[in-house]
């Protein structure tokens, strides 16, 4: 589809501008588009993807997206479809919905020789972004804009002779969810890295597919916890001897050999018989119970060593402490008038 100029400079008036994926944006565009927009940036889809005719091959041109708010208004989706619902928030400077193609500049013979494609372009909220993506507000109708500058050097954009093109399909609403489930569908069956949504043809969420993850996993435990059970009496005949050749340290100490085999202690082990079982594991080894720490008494209080060698702990006699310490007294001013007249 030939897009519509919006103005032009008289160089660069035989320039024409398709887009090549139309047909895709008029899909979206029947249930007005929805864009993404998170802190971090995020991909636009559809993408847009174009070519270009009429340029001056030796030339070299800068190409630069900019998304333009289309209308002055916050928009809101109720009963299935879009609707204004007051004046538009205020908006971040202009420079940050500029987005320049990473091929900039470059000669008009690059430009015509293959499609452009702007899929590196962001969409953030994120008004302090620093990374070159495209700052937009959540609920607000935005129009893509391509300009064609004529310029070599990037300083010379502004005052370069330029021509700007839209495509009326392109225009989309920025939002942080997709409130459209007819643009949700349209995404997942359309976007390339949306597979793990299909599965024949029909939109699944990440969340279905979870559940139904971990709802095989629960079965494949039980399966095998039935399995396991079943064969429960048959797998201890078969245990190793260890079982058999370990015993009770309370009854090898010495206790009293009527009593059950079940200790009654808690704290009681058991002990293999050494040299008889080729394992190498210690069953029902415990580790030996921590000794209590002593009761340490409190540190003394700090003294000032230079007014006495001895530390005035407690246990010290009284001789041991110090003497109270005064400081001298202030010298003594004589603060009564003087005469210093000479007398004749």
């Amino acid at each position: 589809m030939t897009a519509v100029v919006e103005s032009s400079h008289p160089s660069l008036t035989g320039v024409s501008l398709q887009l090549k994926n139309a047909p895709l944006w008029k899909q979206f565009n029947e249930h007005t588009t929805e864009m993404i927009i998170t802190k971090s940036g995020r991909r636009m889809f559809p993408s847009l993807r174009i070519s270009i005719s009429g340029l001056d091959p030796d030339t070299r041109y800068f190409l630069i997206l900019e998304t333009r708010l289309s209308e002055g208004k916050r928009y809101k989706f109720s009963a299935g479809t879009w609707s204004g619902i007051g004046p538009a928030d205020p908006q971040p400077h202009p420079s940050t919905r500029v987005y320049i193609h990473p091929d900039s500049p470059s000669p008009g013979s690059a430009w015509m020789a293959q499609d452009i494609l702007f899929q590196k372009a962001k969409l953030t909220n994120n008004t302090l972004d620093r990374s070159g993506n495209l700052v937009l507000t959540s609920m607000h109708k935005y129009q893509p804009c391509i300009h064609i500058v004529k310029a070599s050097d990037i300083l010379a954009v502004d005052w370069s002779p330029s021509i700007t093109f839209t495509f009326p399909e392109t225009e989309f609403v920025a939002v942080t969810a997709y409130q459209n489930e007819k643009i949700t569908e349209l995404k997942i069956n359309y976007n390339p890295f949306a597979k793990a949504f299909r599965e024949n043809g029909q939109a699944r969420t990440k969340r279905k597919i979870q559940a139904k993850q971990r709802e095989e996993i629960r079965q494949d435990e039980e399966n095998q916890s039935d399995d396991g059970s079943s064969s429960g009496d048959k797998s201890e005949e078969n245990l190793s001897p260890t079982k058999d050749l370990c015993k009770d340290r309370s009854r090898v100490a010495g206790s009293n050999p009527l009593e059950s085999d079940t200790p009654k202690t808690t704290g009681a082990k058991k002990v293999c018989i050494k040299g008889e079982d080729d394992s190498g594991i210690s069953v029902g080894s415990v580790t030996p119970p921590i000794e209590e720490s002593l009761i340490l008494p409190p540190p003394p209080p700090y003294y000032p060593p230079a007014f006495w060698p001895f530390p005035p702990y407690f246990p010290y006699p009284a001789f041991y402490y110090p003497p109270p310490f005064y400081p001298p007294p202030p010298p003594l001013l004589d603060l009564r008038p003087t005469d210093y007249s000479i007398k004749h």
